[in-house]
């Protein structure tokens, strides 16, 4: 279509008187019941506090918050981890009735290879379980170390990527 012709039916479209469609309205509407429950609890206002959110529960009781020290077994990278990888790790210190030792089952949450975002490398790490059974923790975010400036307001040069440290690391729980 020529763009003149387009131009021409745009203008007589907008031109055109909007036309109001009738449709009959029902004579008598539906009607809408609310119950109110007296026993049900009432939202809390500026006098009342809220009241407490569910906390994570986990397979041993950790309290939210509890600091779980583990030791990572296997050599990682930023460089070449991937989202979602498994990284077998153990517990550096007991935790409640679980000893030193105790096999804990880490995962990569996200990661970012020395250069890609930032001049260093960068891997975030979450517990997902502990001797097998489900426990999560906060994540905890591994840096590697930031690349070498040549001046003081220049780009930083590649750094290096994060990888397994060689002191057991701290995940709080959720």
């Amino acid at each position: 279509m020529p763009k003149a012709t387009y131009l021409l039916l745009l203008l007589l479209a907008a031109s055109a008187p909007a036309q109001r469609i009738n449709r009959p309205r029902p004579s008598n509407p539906p009607r809408v019941a609310i119950a109110i429950d007296a026993a049900a609890p009432t939202p809390a206002t500026a006098d009342q506090p809220l009241p407490p959110m569910a906390s994570m529960h986990n397979a041993y009781g950790i309290h939210s918050g509890t600091l779980i020290r583990v030791r990572i077994t296997q050599q990682f990278s930023s460089a070449t981890a991937h989202n979602g990888d498994i990284i077998p790790a153990t517990l550096a210190a007991p935790i409640g009735a679980l000893s030193a030792g105790t096999p804990v089952t880490l995962t990569v949450v996200a990661v970012a290879a020395a250069g890609s975002i930032h001049s260093w490398g960068e891997l975030s790490l979450q517990v997902v379980s502990i001797n097998g059974q489900h426990v999560l923790t906060d994540v905890v975010t591994l840096q590697g170390q930031e690349g070498k400036k040549d001046l003081a307001d220049s780009a930083p040069a590649k750094g290096t990527d994060a990888t397994t440290p060689r002191d057991p690391i701290a995940l709080p729980a959720a």
